[in-house]
């Protein structure tokens, strides 16, 4: 009876092992750059704010979000959703005029539908 009880623990622990050709799953990558706004650039107050943004993965990129907040505030002025799939995505998008004062532009990949995201912000100011 313990020669068998003992044949079950090592059947169970090698059922558990990993095997060589095992799929393992890793979250997708992306690198995300915004090169509009710039860092610390001063918009003339009523232009048009335009974001500009490349996103590559090495997976299908499912959408994003873009957004815009005041500085240190998590409340969202105005934003825009768009679901769209490739592996590279390239963002040039206009948000409504703001009055004078200092804003973080957002933007949120959706790099899968099992809720993998990148984030990236950028801060700048009207005058």
């Amino acid at each position: 009876m313990k020669f068998l009880y003992v044949i079950t623990i090592m059947l169970v622990a090698a059922s558990c092992a990993k095997h060589a050709g095992d799929r393992i799953e890793t979250a997708p990558s992306a690198l995300l750059t915004i090169s509009r706004p710039t860092a610390g650039q001063l918009l003339k107050t009523g232009d048009s704010i335009q974001i500009v943004a490349l996103a590559t993965a090495t997976a299908v990129i499912h959408g994003y979000e873009l957004y815009l907040t005041r500085q240190n505030d998590t409340t969202r002025i105005c934003s825009l959703s768009v679901h769209d799939h490739n592996d590279t995505l390239i963002i040039d998008r206009r948000l409504q005029p703001q009055p004078k004062g200092g804003y973080e532009a957002h933007i949120l990949l959706k790099l899968d539908h099992e809720g993998h995201t990148l984030h990236k912000q950028v801060r700048f100011a009207t005058e």
